[in-house]
């Protein structure tokens, strides 16, 4: 529904952000590498967004490249894998070696992210391989 949000952002913190554009202030959940790559307050942003609604929520997370979008929303179409956990894969290591890692099957690289234990990531390893193009 939202490619991107662009606007001054207005707060950063390691787990969200809040862009002002148009008048409106939209919160937008982010990975700790996004965080990172953020500019300071006041100066111009750019986030690619996914718009993920549950039956509870409708919330917003953010990406600093399409990407990385891409990838948490191919993530989210693995059997126990929620926004929260697909978006802790992303923020704990760059792309490219998390997209190493699930074609090499390399499972203590991926239990190393906060949340995901053997299982997850043999089930994740075998939903995503094929989806995974380096």
């Amino acid at each position: 529904m939202f490619a991107y949000v662009k606007g001054t952002l207005i707060i950063a913190s390691p787990s969200y952000a809040v862009i002002e554009a148009a008048g409106i202030g939209y919160k937008i959940f982010i990975s700790t590498s996004t965080f990172g790559q953020l500019p300071q307050i006041q100066n111009e942003c750019l986030l690619h967004t996914s718009f993920v609604v549950r039956e509870v929520s409708q919330t917003l997370y953010g990406f600093y490249t399409a990407q990385e979008r891409d990838f948490f929303e191919a993530l989210l179409n693995v059997t126990g894998i929620g926004p929260k956990i697909a978006l802790a894969l992303i923020g704990h290591m760059p792309l490219h070696d998390l997209q190493m890692a699930i074609s090499q099957g390399d499972i203590p690289m991926l239990c190393r992210v906060p949340g995901i234990g053997k299982k997850s990531a043999e089930r994740l390893i075998i939903e995503m391989r094929d989806k995974v193009h380096l």
